[in-house]
């Protein structure tokens, strides 16, 4: 258990190291080695001196990397947020279309 962990702080001090430059299926890793590691624990009747020093280690860095998601989530949905706008946009365009008319421009 002692392995998985160290792997896990290695892990997240390389992800924090690097913050600005990680993107979310780094990010979606480091998770699932975190729920991997959790659910390990979880599994254990208890937890060694050495292990809770390492995981301590691990909690120093989750308030930089949760920055980091929260950025990467508000990016996300102000690019949603926009998509969704040019798609109601676009609807808006195509219902005012009849397709058997037609749009005459004239030069002045």
């Amino acid at each position: 258990m002692v392995e998985l962990i160290t792997s896990l702080l290695n892990v997240t001090i390389a992800t924090a190291d690097r913050i600005h430059e990680v993107y979310d299926e780094e990010l979606h890793d480091l998770l699932l080695l975190r729920d991997e590691v959790i659910i390990r624990l979880q599994e254990q009747d208890a937890i060694s001196q050495l292990e809770k020093e390492l995981l301590a280690q691990i909690m120093q860095y989750d308030s930089h990397i949760n920055e980091r998601m929260k950025y990467l989530m508000e990016e996300a949905s102000q690019e949603l947020s926009k998509l969704r706008m040019s798609q109601l946009q676009k609807n808006r365009y195509d219902s005012a279309y009849v397709p058997e008319s037609y749009f005459i421009d004239r030069k002045e």
